[in-house]
């Protein structure tokens, strides 16, 4: 648990900073339009600065100057964290509640890894880095705000990019281009800054085995290539009963799975299926516990 705890704790901090910068009282009723996104192509008070033909930055002008912890910014984060946090919950107990219907292993292994990925969306905006997507009325609506070069400008709406990081640096949030593989760039935003983070503060061997699954290394399977070995490619998978035995058990069994965390040392057929279970639990657990515990602290003082 020691894991979760420290991510944990490292999300409510950053709720509660976020807070501190934030003027809305009520979260009861927040929609999409309320988030980051909404705010970066509708709000005047978010500029927009185009800084190559895939890149833009955003900050917040506050008696003269450009900061990146505005009230605009940091509501739009806080919001994001709300409604992507119960869409966590959502996806997490229906895994709980499958689980218990004696569903199927393979759609099993389909629900898990959605809210594993969910869940890592979150911890890396929380982290401080930003998964965006923007369609093509969105792109038009950015293009509108962009400042900066005139020739940088045309660049970017000639080469119109969709998918996007962001990370925060300095007094600004920078969105680069992240090609068309927004999960992939999910998966490596947690393996870089998260758990990479976990590593080398704390040297705890549960990140590290974790590192390994995301990236696909030592002969694990990553994520992605896992979902799509069961939910595309090996039909027959579905038929084999005695497949997953050990991860239906680590599925809403955290202790459980940190602890086949620390002896997980070969990446066999049942293991590669097991540490979706134990990556699931590791970043769901600090979400929800987070969103609770904000909720009963009394830190933002707000409504949910």
């Amino acid at each position: 648990m020691k894991l979760i705890g420290y991510l944990e704790d490292n999300c409510v901090a950053t709720i509660a900073n976020l807070a501190e910068c934030s003027s809305r009282t009520d979260y009861s009723r927040v929609t999409f339009n309320d988030g980051l996104k909404y705010s970066i192509l509708h709000d005047p008070l978010v500029e927009v600065i185009v800084e190559s033909a895939n890149c833009f930055s955003i900050s917040e002008r506050i008696d003269g100057k450009l900061i990146v912890t505005g009230p605009s910014i940091s509501e739009g984060r806080l919001v994001d964290f709300v409604l992507g946090a119960k869409r966590v919950k959502a996806q997490h107990d229906n895994l709980l509640a499958s689980r218990n219907s004696n569903i199927n292993t393979g759609w099993l292994i389909v629900t898990a890894y959605y809210s594993a990925f969910f869940a890592a969306i979150e911890i890396a905006r929380l982290y401080g880095y930003f998964p965006m997507s923007l369609a093509g009325d969105e792109i038009k609506f950015l293009e509108t705000k962009l400042t900066g070069s005139a020739a940088l400008v045309q660049q970017f709406s000639d080469s119109s990019p969709r998918n996007f990081v962001g990370e925060v640096t300095g007094n600004k949030i920078v969105f680069r281009s992240s090609g068309d593989k927004p999960h992939v760039a999910a998966w490596d935003q947690v393996r870089k800054h998260v758990f990479k983070d976990v590593v080398d503060s704390m040297g705890w061997v549960e990140a590290a085995i974790l590192m390994c699954f995301l990236s696909g290394d030592r002969s694990w399977k990553n994520p992605s290539e896992l979902r799509n070995e069961w939910n595309y490619k090996r039909a027959d998978l579905f038929a084999k009963t005695s497949r997953g035995i050990q991860f239906r058990k680590l599925i809403g069994n955290v202790d459980g799975g940190q602890k086949w965390l620390t002896q997980a040392k070969h990446a066999d057929d049942e293991n590669q299926i097991s540490i979706l279970a134990a990556l699931t639990e590791t970043l769901c657990t600090p979400i929800k516990n987070s969103l609770e515990r904000v909720h009963l602290s009394g830190i933002m003082e707000r409504n949910f």
